[in-house]
């Protein structure tokens, strides 16, 4: 009977995200996210030698910007910088990728990777303060 329910906990425990949800607190990072082959997606935690790897789905702000801005065969294929809210899925251990979920991202800027265009906004993730002003008419 132990052992039946220590596979139960086992297995309970090993299900994704079943580590991490309330366990580890979510935080928001100034980060660059990126598109390679091995780990697809990882976000470089900026001011830090770290970087996340990141699990599940992304935010609508970032997955809109995914398919022609992350692909790694396009000619857009681009860096996304944006304050990232990232939460834990399992325990940090020194010398290892952790894995996060991405909930939410905010601020975020484009630059192409070859240099083709120069770095946008993403205006829609923007607080309408930060937004450009439009140029002053004259009359």
């Amino acid at each position: 009977m132990t052992a039946s329910l220590s596979i139960v906990a086992w297995l309970v425990l090993a299900v994704p995200y079943g580590v991490g949800q309330g366990e580890f607190p979510c935080v928001k990072h100034h980060g660059r996210l990126s598109s390679q082959n091995g780990i697809t997606l990882r976000i470089w935690l900026i001011g830090t030698t770290r970087s996340v790897g990141v699990d599940g789905p992304l935010p609508k702000a970032v997955a809109d910007l995914a398919d022609p801005y992350l692909m790694l065969t396009g000619t857009d294929h681009s860096y996304i910088f944006g304050d990232f809210t990232i939460c834990p899925t399992e325990p940090d251990r020194p010398g290892h990728l952790r894995w996060v979920r991405v909930t939410a991202a905010e601020k975020l800027v484009v630059q192409n990777l070859q240099g083709l265009r120069p770095a946008f906004r993403v205006l829609s993730t923007w607080p309408p303060s930060a937004a450009p002003a439009p140029p002053a008419r004259k009359q």
